[in-house]
């Protein structure tokens, strides 16, 4: 039996402060090409905060304005028309909390599924809504799903395209897998996926298993997620995965190492 060592950070009950930050200015696309910039500061009580814009309905609508708690680990914002912060990310959380978070017209309770740290060291917490839908945050980048500002914390709001990519200046600091297929963004509540190319996972359409080809099976894990975000199979990387019981349509698999990082993802259709 292969014991896996993992490398991931563990939670720890101390005070957790941020030590990555959201751009000065930037670009954050959506699938749908939808844009919120990051663009200048302005102080609001005393505090420096910096200025949103979204071009989702005009160019360049003032949103809100983002205050990031460092010691406290947490996000806030203060919208368009509005005076009174409210938390949109908390970063400071632990694993099966729930907490109550606000966009600019509803709070809502998610549940914190788990908490790790990726490689360079940024804090990623996997979530919960009420609808038991998938979120995930990362620290400096934001909420996969919803970006900054999410209206819902429900996949079935369509007008919430998930975040694809983060452009500072010229360069593309952040991007989303499988960028070239928006359709894949309906699957995915994670995020910063490098993609294993000695990892090979087919036939697709599949109907009773699907076949893994690599040399590396030891200390990897998958998951199959449905459209919905819905988790439906996991286990340890094999050879072959028997798929049988699972319902016809478009599925997500997800293949993760031991450190928790993922190092493959794809879609593939049930049949």
């Amino acid at each position: 039996m292969t014991i896996c060592a993992s490398g991931l950070k563990a939670q720890t009950d101390t005070a957790y402060h941020l030590h990555f930050f959201l751009p000065d200015s930037a670009k954050f696309i959506t699938c749908l090409g939808w844009v919120y910039n990051i663009a200048g500061d302005t102080l609001i009580d005393g505090k420096k905060m910096k200025k949103v814009y979204e071009s989702a309905i005009e160019p360049d609508n003032y949103y809100a304005a983002i205050h990031e708690d460092t010691l406290n680990a947490k996000y806030y914002a203060v919208y368009k028309d509005e005076t009174v912060e409210k938390l949109f990310m908390d970063f400071s959380s632990k694993v099966v909390e729930n907490i109550m978070v606000s966009d600019k017209y509803i709070t809502q309770n998610v549940r914190v599924d788990s908490v790790h740290f990726n490689k360079n060291g940024r804090k990623v917490v996997f979530l919960r809504s009420e609808c038991g839908d998938f979120d995930c945050w990362i620290e400096g980048v934001g909420s996969t799903r919803y970006m900054l500002f999410p209206p819902k914390y429900c996949i079935a709001d369509i007008s919430a395209p998930p975040l694809k990519k983060i452009v500072v200046g010229d360069s593309i600091v952040y991007e989303q897998y499988t960028t070239a297929d928006c359709e894949s963004f309906s699957y995915t509540s994670v995020a910063a996926v490098i993609k294993n190319s000695d990892i090979s996972i087919y036939p697709n359409p599949a109907k009773d298993y699907l076949l893994i080809d690599t040399e590396i099976y030891e200390c990897h894990t998958y998951d199959i997620i449905s459209t919905s975000g819905r988790i439906l199979q996991r286990g340890e990387l094999q050879p072959s995965i028997d798929i049988s019981s699972l319902p016809q349509g478009a599925k997500l698999i997800v293949v993760k190492n031991d450190n928790g990082e993922i190092v493959y993802s794809n879609k593939f259709i049930k049949e």
